[in-house]
């Protein structure tokens, strides 16, 4: 049937359709970036926040912006709930500026994915079962973002 990306892409080319976004420029750009082009997005929403990467780091995304196979299997998950709920993958909240490559490379693990998708799971099941809506849900979830982001600093 294809790979996981391709079908996380086409699903998200059909939302993003559906969504009214029907020129190629609208869709495709938005499922069709590298990690190196949504490291530079996300490092500008960073600044904008007040958080800018400083020399010797990079934008690090909690889930990340890409990748699904072996260690990576658990952030297509995470994205999906994501995209589900409205938060962009290049979110200043999905984001930390850390130091390259180490400790960078502590958010390139299985554990670390597998905590994260975790997390974010919890955080929809536990308000699903509350009744909260979408907009309440995808705050929560930026929430948890910034929290497992704090936590990854230390």
């Amino acid at each position: 049937m294809g790979s996981g990306r391709g079908k996380y892409l086409r699903e998200k080319f059909n939302k993003r359709r559906a969504e009214g976004k029907t020129g190629v420029s609208d869709v495709a750009d938005e499922v069709t970036r590298t990690t190196g082009q949504n490291s530079a997005e996300l490092s500008r929403n960073l600044s904008r926040e007040g958080r800018p990467v400083g020399n010797g780091e990079v934008a690090a995304h909690i889930v990340a912006s890409t990748e699904e196979k072996r260690q990576w299997a658990k952030v297509a998950d995470s994205r999906k709930i994501l995209d589900k709920y409205g938060v962009n993958i290049n979110d200043a909240a999905n984001g930390i500026p850390l130091a390259h490559p180490r400790p960078h490379n502590i958010t390139h693990r299985a554990g670390f994915h597998e905590m994260v998708n975790t997390r974010l799971t919890s955080v929809v099941n536990n308000m699903t079962s509350l009744n909260y809506g979408r907009k309440a849900i995808r705050s929560a979830l930026r929430k948890e973002i910034r929290k497992i982001g704090r936590e990854t600093l230390k």
